[in-house]
């Protein structure tokens, strides 16, 4: 990737942090599912983390794809 992407998806991501980060997870998670509608999925390894964004988006938009990556280290609870 060239230096001068690399700092253009820094900047982006500067201001995304800006925009939303006085926001709840519920709130940045409930705008992405709608904005990117058809466009977006969850890759969950099935870890702690993977299973509050499950569940959120299970609240907010159930058609929304979640896939399951093997990690190869694969909790017996899973």
């Amino acid at each position: 990737m060239s230096t001068e992407r690399e700092a253009n998806l820094k900047e982006q991501a500067n201001q995304l942090d800006q925009e939303w980060s006085n926001h709840a997870p519920e709130e940045i998670v409930s705008y992405f599912l709608e904005h990117f509608a058809g466009r977006i999925a969850l890759a969950s390894s099935l870890g702690q983390e993977d299973q509050v964004l499950t569940d959120m988006i299970a609240k907010i938009d159930p058609h929304t794809p979640i896939f399951t990556l093997d990690t190869g280290r694969l909790f017996p609870e899973s």
